[in-house]
């Protein structure tokens, strides 16, 4: 799959490793770059097709604490490291230590919301009773999402 580096929010972007109550941002896209729609505030950016967000863990998180993941959509891009409680959260996992190994991934098709200029990606990590290592994850919008992978077991006949 082609992905366009202009729809990606995070790119082998590093987690925080910190309990925190409220999510913090990972990364960010603009969804209306610098003005081009400035006179409309409600544009399909799908062209009335379905548009998929993808969250790919791709370096574990370690220790023993839970994770979850969200998609947030706000006027201003929140800095990385920020707490995204400014932010209109439109989707999330559940908080579940299975969210921190590496090949784990969501595929989310964008709901309908009053998207505001950025669209953004955060973690939450509760890590109550051990801090976590590190961990790095990749977030991008495609219209076309590819959900087989190959292995040794499926052949062609």
């Amino acid at each position: 799959m082609i992905i366009d580096s202009s729809l990606e929010l995070a790119d082998a972007e590093t987690v925080h490793t910190a309990n925190n109550a409220a999510p913090l941002v990972v990364g960010s896209v603009d969804l209306r770059t610098a003005g081009a729609v400035a006179d409309n505030g409600t544009v399909d950016f799908s062209v009335g097709e379905p548009l998929y967000a993808v969250i790919e863990v791709t370096t574990a998180i370690g220790g023993t604490a839970t994770s979850e993941f969200s998609l947030h959509t706000h006027t201003a891009d929140i800095a990385k490291g920020t707490a995204s409680t400014a932010a209109t959260e439109i989707w999330r996992t559940d908080l579940v230590a299975g969210n921190r190994v590496a090949g784990k991934r969501w595929i989310v098709s964008l709901p309908e919301a009053d998207y505001g200029r950025y669209l953004l990606v955060a973690h939450r990590n509760d890590n109550s009773t051990a801090p976590s290592g590190g961990g790095a994850i990749n977030c991008y919008l495609t219209k076309n999402v590819t959900n087989w992978t190959s292995t040794n077991t499926r052949v062609n006949v």
